[in-house]
């Protein structure tokens, strides 16, 4: 007799047989970490056949250990997009009881599932790049290691500077909240060292106006030593990620008003999703990253 098909966009009303393995709990914490996932990315992070992680999300999404969220159905564009996971109250107990994660430290409610499509959106495009990132860092290990990754409202910081606007200098407050914090250390011979990055993840929602305040606010926040007050670390980069080629090079040309002599800063790079393959995680390392000094029309590597 075969298998009743299990509803796609419901939980099925009578248990679905589960027991939980080692696995299943590598992927609840996962899940857990980057916030938001699909399978895809999962079956990356775990190196695993991806028919079998579509199984073990089946199961753990209808026995409650994992949530599972759609974006709408938009009309004549080919149905449902893939469906993203987030931590369920089974899932969270599993942390709590085999993990041994505080609750505390979970951060985790129930309501904060229910999040807008804008906003869930930008949440994917940051667990992407840190996919690519942290797949492509176990190809070239041990010559280059992610050291750390933060993201949060603990990375959530302002700074204040003078600017002067119609003939007058006014005090501006400008809110520093990346996306994320991470931090690689490169020990190929020669270019030993820690590089720091802070991510910004563009959906093209910011009026330039906004954006380059963003930008002054980094710049501000190196010149006046408040990162390294706060970090120890004096010097880093902001990686913004865009939707297109024309929108990096927009934001480009915006961002070289952003430094002191508005020439552009190597401060700031930028790239584009259609530049990062989750089949090729080492895109990320390619010369895909463009900055906004004027005299510098070439395409770098990240880790130059």
């Amino acid at each position: 007799m075969a298998q009743k098909r299990l509803p796609k966009y419901k939980r099925a009303k009578t248990p679905v047989p589960l027991r939980l393995q080692e696995r299943d709990k590598e992927i609840i914490k996962l899940v857990w970490q980057y916030r938001f996932l699909q399978a895809d990315h999962i079956s990356m992070l775990l190196s695993a056949n991806k028919k079998s992680i579509l199984r073990r999300l089946q199961k753990l999404y209808h026995n409650r250990y994992l949530q599972r969220i759609y974006f709408p159905i938009v009309l004549f564009q080919g149905g449902s997009e893939k469906p993203i996971y987030a931590l369920d109250r089974k899932g969270a107990e599993v942390l709590t009881e085999d993990l041994g994660i505080p609750p505390e430290k979970l951060d985790w409610t129930d309501e904060k599932n229910k999040v807008k499509e804008r906003y869930l959106r930008h949440a994917l495009m940051i667990s992407n790049f840190r996919t690519i990132l942290t797949c492509a860092i176990r190809e070239v290990h041990p010559w280059v290691e992610l050291l750390f990754w933060k993201q949060g409202k603990e990375l959530k910081d302002e700074v204040f500077f003078e600017e002067e606007a119609h003939f007058e200098v006014r005090e501006r407050r400008v809110a520093v909240i990346p996306d994320a914090l991470f931090c690689l250390e490169d020990r190929r011979e020669g270019k030993e060292g820690k590089m720091y990055f802070f991510l910004e993840a563009d959906r093209s929602t910011m009026t330039t106006k906004r954006f380059l305040w963003k930008m002054k606010g980094y710049w501000h926040y190196w010149k006046q030593g408040k990162v390294e007050e706060r970090y120890g670390f004096r010097n880093f980069r902001v990686l913004v990620l865009t939707k297109s080629s024309q929108r990096r090079d927009s934001l480009c040309r915006t961002t070289q008003k952003a430094d002191d002599r508005q020439i552009g800063s190597y401060m700031f790079w930028f790239a584009t999703e259609e530049d990062l393959k989750l089949d090729n995680p080492l895109s990320v390392f390619d010369t895909i990253w463009k900055t906004p000094v004027l005299k510098d029309q070439s395409f770098h590597s990240l880790l130059e």
